[in-house]
């Protein structure tokens, strides 16, 4: 079991967008809470003065309360399984609010929580209507026209 998780180091993504990142377009994407993460230090940057990305791809995730991203200047995508038993799809599609006007969301049909990840069954996930293998290219199609329109 890891405690290597997106919420005990929120800014720990600085250190990549500075390594990788310079003169490049970046993208910050996360599952669940990996996901509210990356909204969250989106925010904190845009406070600050800075903005280090020009997408945000949310999977089963939504930004967390005081992450308001809704005037900011890039791209988000949020993909949301429709069978998603872990992730309130209300909250998910309520964060759309703190997203860019033109944000996207895209269900991902018959998909669960467990489907953006490959750790196995989550307890009180969804069951799922596709095998996991059709929701993964569905999921990735999305992200691919996502960055392809970023320009």
């Amino acid at each position: 079991f890891s405690f290597d998780l997106a919420v005990t180091g929120v800014d720990r993504a600085s250190t990549l967008v500075e390594r990788y990142g310079e003169g490049k377009q970046v993208v910050l994407a996360g599952h669940s809470l990996g996901g509210a993460m990356a909204a969250q230090y989106l925010a904190d940057e845009l406070k600050a003065g800075r903005q280090p990305a020009a997408g945000l791809v949310l999977e089963a995730a939504y930004p967390p309360d005081g992450a308001d991203l809704s005037a900011a200047d890039l791209k988000a995508l949020t993909l949301r399984a429709e069978n998603d038993g872990v992730a309130d799809p209300a909250k998910v599609t309520g964060g759309l609010q703190l997203l860019p006007p033109d944000a996207q969301e895209v269900v991902v049909p018959g998909a669960v929580h467990a489907f953006f990840g490959r750790y196995g069954p989550q307890s009180g996930d969804g069951i799922p209507g596709v095998d996991r293998a059709e929701a993964e290219d569905f999921i990735l199609t999305s992200i691919e026209g996502f960055l392809g329109s970023l320009g």
